[in-house]
């Protein structure tokens, strides 16, 4: 549409002072002079400005009550925080964009919104801008291009949000002391009736086993035992090697009478 606001309007209107008339206007965009009426003709039409004429004398430009709102809106945003709609802008520029017409038309957002980008962008010295015979030329500075060669920055305030949550959590999932010991006792008190009991057990096991009507046990009687069973042994061992002695006795004696028959 023909009256929406863009960004050479935006800027054209800045440059009116109580002191600009009709006929320094086109010097002060460096612009013609035909090109100047027809620049403040348009900003006429949209409603922004107003022609005081005296005769003789010059036409003086005044801001209407929309003229100055929109100042003012321009200026409320030139502070607001770099977004991905000022990226896009600033990619579109590095890729050979001149013109708002475009930028708008690469981006395609509302020209207004363009507009309020533009300025902030300009105020926050990531693109300059140049009137010449009655249009605009829009570029890069130093540090526009720094910011397309490293990319999209990180939105402080999402990130604000994150390291809240993360502080959080952290906090949700350390216990506090008296949480701790609350948590901690059932644990101690279910092992330390379990050690008890165990012992328990095992001192009633260890009475179980032994038996209070049983006779004591003899000990010395058990040892003449032992030692009278390795006497028998010892003796058993002795008979057997004197019967294997004699039978291979008898066996030679058999051996050598056989051989004085033959």
């Amino acid at each position: 549409m023909s009256d929406e606001i863009n960004f050479f309007d935006l800027t054209a209107l800045l440059k009116v002072t109580p002191e600009t008339t009709m006929e320094k206007f086109g010097g002060i965009l460096n612009s013609s002079y035909f090109d100047g009426a027809n620049i403040a003709a348009t900003l006429s039409q949209k409603g922004l400005i107003n022609f005081n004429t005296s005769l003789p004398g010059q036409s003086i430009i005044t801001l209407t009550s929309r003229g100055s709102q929109l100042i003012e809106e321009a200026n409320s945003k030139v502070n607001s925080e770099f977004d991905h709609l000022d990226f896009a802008v600033l990619v579109q520029i590095a890729n050979g964009k001149k013109t708002p017409f475009d930028i708008g038309s690469a981006v395609n957002v509302r020209s207004k919104d363009l507009a309020m980008h533009l300025y902030k962008l300009a105020q926050q010295d990531y693109v300059s801008y140049e009137f010449r015979s009655g249009s605009m030329t829009v570029m890069l500075t130093e540090k526009g291009f720094s910011q397309v060669k490293t990319g999209m920055p990180k939105i402080n305030i999402g990130m604000n949000q994150q390291n809240a949550q993360s502080q959080t959590q952290s906090q949700d999932a350390v216990p506090t002391n008296n949480q701790s010991a609350q948590e901690q006792t059932p644990t101690q008190t279910s092992i330390n009736w379990q050690s008890s009991k165990s012992n328990t057990d095992a001192v009633q096991s260890s009475n179980i086993t032994k038996d209070p009507n049983a006779a004591p046990v003899d000990n010395k009687a058990i040892e003449d035992k032992i030692k009278n069973s390795k006497r028998l042994n010892k003796k058993s061992v002795l008979v057997g090697l004197v019967v294997a002695l004699i039978l291979i006795f008898v066996l030679l004696i058999a051996f050598f009478v056989g051989m004085g028959k033959i």
